[in-house]
């Protein structure tokens, strides 16, 4: 086998891998850059297809194609952003009485301050409640400071964080915006994307090669905890112990995957 780089490191593998991950980074640093629509995104796009084609020739002429099944996806999408709700969030909390603060990365808020807002997040902003805003009151100030000023739809209380499975250190409250809006006190006008919110929670996923049926429909239901499962099937493996998903048995024949060497465990 001939060498290959790993992480910048030549190195040969003493056999063929049962699981090859290849990782494209370079995608989400220039969406975040130049949003979705920038013009050096379909460019960099045609070249991982041009590269996604290559690896698929690279297996079928090594003999191994009738072996192996292919697996697209991403961790998360993108939302582009454009023009900030934050200034006017601000002003908005401020009529009611109480007193905001937008605290950054590094920054502590004042004492005195009533309701704190994130802004590093970008596409979403968390809530602090203190002082005269800490209870339902704060919660209620809030609600209405959104729906003044617009283009805020999904506001969630500490219950909806929890059914996200949220972190308990991301407030009492958070906020989303739609896009093109965002959160952030950078506010120049240009075109960049984002990720982080609800909004940015579909991705794709392309299964293809040994194994997999052909399917003209999506499989509803299929979610990114179900690709570790699903590799895990193709690999004749258990899933993980802490694994929260299920394997796509609806996109695996695994009549097939046995008896091409990958026995598949159902």
């Amino acid at each position: 086998l001939r060498p290959v780089s790993s992480n910048g490191t030549q190195v040969t593998v003493p056999q063929v891998p049962a699981f090859l991950a290849v990782y494209a980074s370079e995608i989400d640093g220039l969406i975040h850059e130049q949003g979705p629509d920038g013009p050096d995104v379909g460019p960099l796009l045609a070249a991982y297809d041009l590269h996604l084609g290559r690896l698929v020739q690279a297996v079928a002429d090594a003999g191994l194609g009738d072996r192996t099944a292919f697996m697209l996806t991403a961790d998360h999408g993108v939302s582009r952003w454009k023009a900030s709700v934050m200034p006017a969030l601000v002003e908005a909390i401020a009529a009611t009485g109480l007193r905001p603060e937008v605290v950054t990365v590094g920054r502590s808020p004042a004492p005195e301050t009533d309701i704190v807002l994130t802004s590093n997040g970008v596409r979403m902003s968390n809530v602090y409640l203190r002082n005269a805003a800490a209870g339902d009151d704060g919660r209620a100030a809030v609600r209405r400071a959104a729906e003044r000023v617009g283009h805020i739809p999904n506001v969630f209380d500490e219950g909806d964080l929890r059914r996200l499975r949220a972190s308990d250190k991301l407030g009492d409250m958070a906020l989303e915006a739609e896009p093109p809006y965002h959160f952030s006190l950078l506010d120049d006008g240009k075109d960049r994307g984002s990720h982080g919110s609800t909004f940015e929670q579909s991705v794709p996923v392309v299964l293809a090669g040994a194994g997999i049926r052909r399917r003209r429909r999506p499989l509803d239901g299929a979610s990114l905890v179900d690709v570790a499962p699903t590799i895990a099937m193709l690999l004749g493996a258990d899933p993980p112990a802490d694994s929260q998903g299920r394997a796509m048995h609806r996109a695996v024949d695994l009549s097939v995957v046995r008896g091409r060497g990958l026995s598949g465990r159902s």
